[in-house]
């Protein structure tokens, strides 16, 4: 849910244009619900500006940092700027609370004027997100910062999908994992019959639990790879292997487990060739 923060805003008094935009910006943050504490609206604060800058960085829940050249400096070399020391006092704060953390208290927050305003940011700030405020999506993304609406939700957790078990021993495991050549490679034991396949316009299948355990050889008598997908218990497809073309291959299965084979198109989109279902026998899918 959004939610209002309490931001203190720092900057430096380059001019008295740079005041007013930076003003009007707070101003701005105000009427949309952001709670900015900024010192163009304080007179005389009570124990003085040294404290009263102290109190708004400790309680505030991010500190935005308007940054310029002449804030980068006072930030970063203070002893090489010229002014009294009052004017310093604001950067001396910051650049102490920064620095104890290391860089890595995401409530300070960079911000800039203009598209080469960046170049200003303090060099222990450099890697922190940034945001150009006097441009539109700039200000959008810095507001949802604030207001914790990230453009983009984390989904919820969901369930591990459960896949097909092989309950082979490890040598034929081995066997069934690898593509086939011809039949006279498969297991002895195992007589294939030719499945029926299904049109891929058909009704939607998925996966039930199956106990019967068999096989499919997938036989490509195309010209060109094939990708080979379980269709699981939801109804989504699993990738599983592609075929290469002229080749075949084994898959240990469950009867009620369909399999689906598309071929991908110059765009890299894909097309179903066919479905097929497995039998209690060992099937073979001639994919044509």
């Amino acid at each position: 849910m959004p939610k209002s923060s309490r931001v203190f805003i720092s900057y430096s008094h380059d001019s008295p244009a740079h005041q007013a935009r930076v003003l009007r910006f707070a101003t701005r943050l105000v009427t949309e619900g952001i709670d900015v504490r900024l010192d163009q609206w304080v007179e005389d604060p009570d124990g003085g500006w040294p404290f009263w800058t102290e109190r708004q960085t400790a309680d505030a829940d991010f500190v935005v940092l308007v940054c310029t050249d002449i804030y980068r400096r006072r930030v970063e070399r203070p002893e090489d700027e010229e002014g009294g020391a009052g004017v310093f006092w604001e950067a001396n704060v910051i650049r102490s609370q920064i620095y104890s953390a290391k860089g890595r208290d995401r409530r300070f927050i960079p911000v800039f004027f203009g598209a080469d305003g960046q170049q200003a940011i303090p060099e222990i700030l450099q890697g922190a997100t940034r945001y150009q405020i006097d441009d539109p999506a700039g200000y959008i993304a810095l507001y949802r910062r604030l207001t914790d609406q990230p453009e983009a939700q984390r989904p919820e957790l969901g369930a591990v999908v459960v896949l097909p078990r092989n309950d082979l021993s490890t040598d034929k495991a081995k066997e069934a994992a690898q593509p086939q050549e011809n039949e006279s490679s498969l297991p002895a034991a195992l007589a294939f019959r030719k499945l029926v396949p299904l049109p891929c316009d058909g009704k939607q299948l998925k996966s039930l639990t199956g106990t019967t355990a068999t096989y499919i050889r997938f036989d490509n008598y195309l010209s060109q790879d094939v990708l080979l997908y379980w269709i699981n218990y939801e109804g989504v497809r699993v990738y599983y292997t592609q075929i290469a073309a002229g080749r075949s291959y084994l898959q240990q299965t469950y009867v009620t487990h369909p399999w689906v084979v598309t071929k991908k198109n110059a765009d890299s989109s894909e097309d179903c060739v066919a479905i097929f279902e497995p039998a209690s026998d060992p099937g073979v899918a001639e994919i044509k």
